[in-house]
């Protein structure tokens, strides 16, 4: 399905299934991006339900951070989470539920074939190093007086240790199980304080989003030329938060943006994919995002629901150069002192 903006461009279904529009000229691009077309502005209330993320090479997928490399972020952690403590702990607590449940036929039968396979063993370590690089990240901001944004759901599962924190989560399994559905739910990442984390580079299960389209392709041109990339060309995607047409398992989170000033000069916000671990445990990896709505969205209606836009890299420098007139710059998007020291440089 094409979806024609002008005479010199559209959006048209890429490899994957995205509509997908390649501007090559710094105007077809200033174009595309604006709310003066009706691509991201509902004619009827005028106003937009589309919300934006850069990305410095266009090859890349929409993929959460924690799902990437871990090496680099979670070894600092990696030492309080051995082996051995997830397959001691999944066994205590299998124990400890086959008492609590002694009375159902059912809970014990799912009991005894509850094994801890390759893939939820993976969940188990990806999720509690996620929490406790989280918790390492706000207990070192506290040590230097930074305000932590501590939320109760946060607050109460970042003292957890390990067994109790996969005892609640394993009686999650058990019941959803019951319930002919089988998971590993985690609801830790969706916090302020993960918010907090996602915006300053620590990974998380959360993407970065903007409602402002120009601010998104800012931050996939700023580093563009300097990171080892795929293609030539950088992307803005663009998805339709509003849409009932969504996947029932993505989310997005708007943290209050008082206690976090990047936040509120960017209008950020995230998405997360509460389901990122169901189709870990029956496929053995993390599902890109698009790749979810993609294969969940009638093809006529993926237009209505996510696009995706590009544009060369090789072009990034006159683009920078337009965006600082409209003050769209480090020095504005993150103010620091050294940012605009940066910016002068």
């Amino acid at each position: 399905m094409n979806v024609t903006l002008n005479e010199s461009f559209e959006f048209s279904a890429d490899e994957q299934g995205v509509p997908t529009a390649h501007c090559n000229t710094l105007q077809q691009l200033l174009m595309c991006l604006s709310f003066a077309t009706d691509v991201w502005v509902d004619n009827k209330s005028g106003t937009s339900n589309w919300v934006f993320r850069g990305q410095i090479d266009a090859a890349w997928s929409l993929v959460p951070s924690a799902f990437r490399d871990e090496t680099k972020w979670f070894s600092s952690v990696e030492s309080a989470i051995s082996d051995d403590s997830i397959r001691d702990t999944f066994t205590n607590v299998r124990d400890l539920l086959s008492h609590e449940f002694y009375g159902s036929s059912e809970a014990q039968s799912i009991l005894n074939t509850l094994d801890l396979s390759a893939n939820l063993f993976t969940c188990i370590r990806r999720n509690e190093l996620e929490r406790l690089s989280l918790r390492k990240f706000a207990e070192q901001l506290d040590e230097v007086s930074y305000s932590v944004p501590v939320d109760y759901e946060f607050s109460s599962q970042i003292e957890a240790s390990l067994h109790s924190h996969l005892h609640s989560s394993l009686r999650r399994l058990l019941r959803a199980s019951i319930a002919k559905r089988v998971d590993y739910p985690v609801t830790f990442p969706k916090s302020q304080v993960a918010a907090l984390a996602q915006h300053h580079g620590v990974p998380t299960r959360l993407l970065d989003w903007t409602d402002n389209p120009l601010i998104a392709i800012y931050f996939a041109a700023a580093d563009a030329k300097k990171k080892k990339r795929e293609s030539d060309r950088i992307a803005v995607w663009a998805m339709n938060r509003r849409t009932r047409r969504l996947p029932i398992g993505i989310e997005f989170l708007t943290p209050p943006r008082s206690g976090n000033g990047f936040l509120a000069v960017q209008a950020g916000l995230f998405s997360i994919d509460t389901d990122a671990n169901q189709f870990f445990l029956d496929t053995g990896r993390w599902k890109p995002l698009q790749e979810q709505i993609v294969e969940s969205v009638k093809e006529a209606d993926i237009p209505k629901v996510l696009r995706k836009v590009t544009f060369p890299v090789d072009s990034v420098t006159q683009l920078l150069k337009r965006l600082e007139a409209q003050r769209i710059a480090k020095r504005f998007l993150m103010p620091t002192v050294d940012n605009v020291v940066d910016d002068l440089r």
